[in-house]
């Protein structure tokens, strides 16, 4: 009997030793942002709209693009963001851009940026990206940038979109990968 309570307590000191050595963890545990239809959704404070042309020379980029898009001055763009233009680009930070056929104002497509925590792709400096051709079968009153496709979808979702990642790590802010004509 008292060697069975000598095993209880010595069993019950691992497991205290155990539970005060996780929780004297001084590193703060880091939460990762998610990308969910719901914070897409949310992303329409306007940023900068009527975008016209190419003033970042970002399309124009044969090595990039691998031709010259004769349609881009028939196109108009407009940015959103889920926060206030200035604002700092924080983890969760999502930027939206909208092209519309300048002539009928119908959407082409919407592509998105969403800041990651760091360590989430370094060769991105963090940032995921998406690209959604204009889905008719959408409403757009409900989701006003389109329905998120799976993660799975890599070719139009994920780090790797190489014409997203070669003109912003070549053309825009080196900072922040973000274009701006203010």
């Amino acid at each position: 009997m008292i060697i069975r309570e000598a095993q209880q307590i010595k069993m019950a000191v691992c497991l205290l030793s155990f539970v005060a050595l996780i929780s004297c963890n001084d590193e703060p545990e880091t939460q990762s942002f998610i990308l969910s239809q719901e914070s897409l959704d949310a992303a329409t404070i306007s940023y900068q709209t009527g975008i016209t042309g190419d003033p970042f020379s970002a399309f124009s980029d044969e090595q990039i693009f691998g031709s010259t898009d004769p349609a881009i001055e028939s196109k108009t763009r407009n940015l959103y963001s889920n926060g206030q233009a200035g604002a700092p680009v924080v983890p969760g930070s999502i930027f939206v851009r909208r092209a519309y056929n300048k002539n009928t104002n119908v959407l082409i497509n919407t592509v998105v940026m969403v800041k990651h925590e760091e360590g989430f792709n370094e060769p991105t400096k963090d940032w995921e990206f998406v690209n959604m051709a204009y889905d008719p079968t959408v409403d757009y009153s409900l989701h006003p940038n389109g329905i998120l496709p799976d993660l799975i979808q890599t070719d139009i979702r994920g780090v790797t979109l190489n014409k997203c990642v070669n003109c912003h790590k070549t053309k825009a802010d080196t900072n922040n990968w973000l274009f701006s004509t203010r």
